[in-house]
């Protein structure tokens, strides 16, 4: 059973990495901390799976004897154990700064997104952090002779004490027991967070649709939080399983120490208390094994990205679709931006072109000009990527970086307002512009001055 297992759990996981890594983006760059953690979790199936489990428990049950690679040598033992504790607290800490990354960005007023390039830093950074935690681990173990067979484990020729240090640093910092408390108070914040942006989705979805500007702003704004609400979601379902299952093997192997150390005063290296230790600590890493190899179901559950881009691969698979079917799906079911997508919802591109025909150029000159200021390839979220969308219509979004403009002072007629960006609040002036003044408002009429910015069309190849 856990060969099956843990083989569903390599693939799924490697389609799920490579998804994240290439086809899929999330709001706020959240799916590159995805995409780190489903590498860890394909690790550590080969390594806990396939290594640990499968040879080491597995193989015996079928009557034959192998010898495990880990056993060949001392340096072969000791690396083996150093990049089994690198796996387990490496992914303690990205679902850490994973968990207060979307914390952060999730309750941004200026929707400026946290560049990918410092991301990728932090996790660099915490992934050194794993490597000093789990260098302990190779120190310590060697290949030594124990009740008849030759076994990869803590050497026996240290000190009582040594042993005694590494089980609680094993505990509380490998398998990541303080780690995995400070996630439990983040997730509860993550959880408080969905209720209410659930709150204001309900809200907004008693808003009756227009088919005008405010309600393709309002479309838009409820795309974003629903992208959020999916996002917590997923975090709280795959997240909260592996706590729980990673904290409760913590908890069973400090139960077994107290028990064993403190109140009888024996030693860890008798045949009883040697079984009872893997019974117990094995039991939970099996279902630790299991847990991880279904994470994909949640995100192919909770993200219909995910199920689009299956889907196509499916049918391309298959050879059912062609280059361009394939294209022309992900283009109507996986919008660039939040604006095509509401487009898509109103259905009514038309009306929107003739009767506000002023006021979605003058945004999508300005939300171009800025794109090109701020934006770049590698920072780019799902709100301000390229878009598909015609030179007839608008390409305008609010953009997570284009609204940060806010230092310099912005006159639009309006009460000025530190959380509002230059893009949203040219939104509402040219709004209202159109309400007061009619269909005809054009924005460099009606003394509507920016300073600092002069409004400049860029064409498609880049000139103004």
């Amino acid at each position: 059973m856990m060969l099956p297992t843990v083989t569903f759990g390599v693939f799924a996981d490697s389609l799920l990495t490579y998804l994240l890594t290439f086809r899929v983006r999330r709001p706020g760059h959240t799916h590159i901390h995805a995409a780190w953690i489903s590498l860890f979790d394909v690790l550590f199936l080969i390594q806990c799976g396939h290594f640990h489990s499968l040879i080491a428990y597995g193989v015996p049950w079928w009557g034959m004897v192998i010898e495990l690679p880990y056993t060949y040598n001392h340096l072969t033992c000791k690396i083996y154990n150093g990049f089994r504790g690198f796996i387990l607290s490496g992914k303690n800490m990205l679902v850490f700064l994973m968990v207060a990354h979307i914390l952060r960005e999730g309750d941004r007023a200026d929707m400026r997104a946290t560049p990918p390039l410092v991301i990728h830093s932090q996790i660099i950074a915490l992934l050194t952090v794993s490597i000093m935690i789990s260098c302990f681990s190779g120190l310590v173990f060697g290949v030594h002779q124990q009740w008849g067979r030759f076994m990869c484990a803590p050497d026996p020729q240290y000190a009582k004490i040594v042993h005694q240090f590494y089980d609680e640093h094993m505990n509380l910092f490998v398998d990541g027991l303080y780690v995995h408390l400070c996630i439990f108070c983040l997730l509860w914040l993550v959880w408080r967070r969905k209720l209410t942006t659930e709150q204001i989705l309900a809200y907004l979805h008693r808003i009756r649709s227009q088919r005008n500007p405010i309600g393709l702003a309002v479309c838009c704004v409820e795309r974003r939080l629903l992208d959020w609400v999916r996002t917590y979601r997923v975090l709280l379902y795959q997240v909260s399983i592996f706590c729980l299952a990673r904290t409760g093997r913590c908890l069973i192997r400090l139960a077994d120490w107290t028990n064993f150390r403190i109140l009888y005063d024996q030693a860890e290296d008798t045949p009883l208390a040697k079984a009872t230790e893997l019974s117990l600590t094995n039991g939970l890493l099996f279902i630790e094994i299991v847990l991880t190899s279904f994470p994909f179901v949640i995100w192919y559950v909770h993200v219909p990205q995910i199920q689009v881009h299956c889907k196509c691969m499916w049918m391309s698979f298959t050879c059912r679709w062609t280059v361009k079917q394939r294209q022309h799906y992900l283009k109507q079911f996986d919008p660039a931006t939040y604006l095509e997508e509401a487009l898509g919802i109103l259905r009514n591109r038309q009306i929107l072109e003739q009767h506000c025909k002023s006021v979605l150029s003058y945004l999508r000159n300005m939300d171009r000009q800025l794109r090109v200021k701020y934006d770049t390839l590698s920072s780019m979220t799902r709100d301000s990527r390229p878009t598909s969308v015609m030179d007839t219509s608008t390409t305008w979004s609010f953009s997570s970086i284009a609204v940060q403009h806010t230092k310099s002072k912005h006159h639009f007629g309006l009460s000025q307002n530190p959380q509002l960006g230059i893009l949203t609040q040219c939104f509402h002036a040219f709004i209202r512009g159109h309400l007061l003044y009619g269909p005809d408002y054009h924005p460099s009429l009606n003394g509507l001055q920016v300073e600092g910015f002069v409004p400049t069309v860029i064409n498609r190849d880049g000139t103004s």
